[in-house]
């Protein structure tokens, strides 16, 4: 019965709660005062993040600082992306884009398509945007990015069920005033955390567009009483 014991705490998909500290060690700020605190210091460098959250709400530029503190001249692959990631904005938000990889594949085999590209050893980030992901195929790939030494972060849409997950750290992002407010669902080095809000502008104002537009069109008997 021991040696059966013993041959569990060898699966690398096994942990007690002692040792948690010691597997998740490094930890990667996210620059937000009060995320990093409720965090205990961050993002685990290795393993699997859920975020649930609308996409294109800023999910990627709120990691900038994640994404910019992880192993340089490796590759970040980004997984069926809701909009087209151009090269200027991989440069702004700290990437080298001859170092990502963009790939688009049928939602039922993204889960596959993650599982490889952390098991191809050569990516130190993989990010996709996927429906509802069962708790099997999350053990999959958190063993697999953990044994990789690899942040692999999901994407789901608020609307899909989400079930429970044996990961490192499980978010939920939903706007708020001048920001975001975050749920931690779950996290191994800590206590689940709700309604932690923090200053984020991502998605710029029309006030430009309309400032121009009032500029540019404008009427010709408004032009005229104004300078006659």
């Amino acid at each position: 019965m021991a040696n059966s014991l013993s041959l569990v705490e060898m699966h690398p998909g096994v942990w007690r709660g002692s040792q948690a500290q010691m597997k998740q060690s490094r930890l990667l700020p996210t620059g937000f005062t009060h995320f990093d605190s409720a965090l205990s210091g961050g993002f685990p460098a290795s393993g699997v993040i859920r975020i649930v959250c609308l996409p294109g709400c800023g999910e990627l530029s709120f990691l900038k600082s994640v994404f910019n503190s992880l192993q340089a001249e490796t590759l970040a692959v980004f997984i069926n992306a809701p909009g087209m990631l151009t090269a200027p904005w991989l440069n702004r938000t700290g990437f080298n884009p001859s170092d990502c990889k963009l790939v688009t594949t049928p939602v039922d085999l993204s889960g596959w398509a993650t599982e490889e590209a952390i098991k191809s050893d050569a990516c130190s980030l993989v990010c996709c945007w996927t429906k509802s992901i069962l708790p099997g195929q999350a053990r999959r790939l958190q063993v697999a990015a953990a044994q990789h030494e690899c942040m692999v972060v999901l994407f789901e849409h608020p609307e899909n069920i989400q079930h429970p997950l044996p990961i490192a750290l499980d978010l939920l992002f939903m706007p708020a005033t001048e920001g975001f407010e975050v749920n931690i669902n779950k996290q191994l080095k800590g206590w689940p955390v709700r309604g932690v809000k923090e200053r984020f502008k991502y998605t710029p104002d029309n006030s430009a567009i309309a400032s121009a537009m009032s500029r540019f069109n404008r009427l010709p008997e408004q032009d005229g009483a104004r300078h006659g």
